[in-house]
């Protein structure tokens, strides 16, 4: 009995491997390829896709891997002279575009304290500063500090309302033409309006022959 038992299980068995050797009929391997091909064509269409990425999507929002292919792209149709700078010039660019708030208010931060001041510059640069400041941010502001290195100035203040008395107490340093020999531009890092309509700012000022342009 159990002879005839097991004859019949290794039978099943038998019957099953046959079946997995059985080929398709024509019509299972007509829709068989069939899948084959819509997959293969996704795929390129996806490949396609990832390339118009490269080629059009802003830079900040590439991938990691989307920005070294639009960089290595970029630099194969440049001329050879030209691409160290230009590979310099997109990955400041890439760097600029992804930092924001407190990752950017931390590159400026380290960067300034990275300066070796230039004391005669400092000097005169910080008085010129300071004045333009205190008089935008009255009545209800405050300048909380100032400092100036061999750079850059950061400046740290707090405007009586948010709109064009804050823009006009961030930009102060360089609103008048006259300071163009002292100063190139002024960026806030940090803008912060609270709940009493008070805007609090970290503000570095740029001097002549420097930037605000992050490297």
């Amino acid at each position: 009995m159990r002879a005839c038992v097991a004859a019949l299980a290794l039978a099943a068995l038998a019957g099953c491997a046959s079946q997995s050797k059985v080929p398709l009929a024509p019509g299972e391997k007509l829709l068989s390829d069939r899948i084959d091909a819509l997959e293969a064509d996704l795929a390129q269409l996806h490949a396609e896709m990832q390339e118009l990425r490269v080629d059009y999507v802003p830079i900040e929002e590439m991938s990691e891997a989307e920005f070294e292919r639009h960089l290595e792209k970029k630099l194969a149709a440049a001329p050879p002279e030209t691409k160290p700078a230009l590979e310099k010039e997109l990955r400041a660019k890439r760097k600029s575009s992804t930092l924001k708030g407190k990752a950017l208010a931390g590159y400026w931060e380290e960067r300034f304290n990275a300066e070796v001041p230039d004391e005669a510059w400092a000097k005169q640069a910080e008085a010129t500063c300071r004045g333009r400041v205190e008089a935008a941010v009255k009545p209800a502001g405050k300048l909380f500090a100032i400092e100036c290195r061999k750079e850059r100035c950061r400046v740290e203040l707090e405007a009586g309302a948010d709109g064009p008395q804050a823009d006009a107490a961030i930009n102060a340093c360089t609103s008048d033409p006259a300071e163009l020999e002292l100063f190139s531009g002024s960026e806030a890092v940090s803008r912060v309006t609270g709940s009493n309509g008070r805007v609090r700012a970290i503000v570095y000022v740029a001097r002549k022959g420097y930037s605000m342009k992050v490297e």
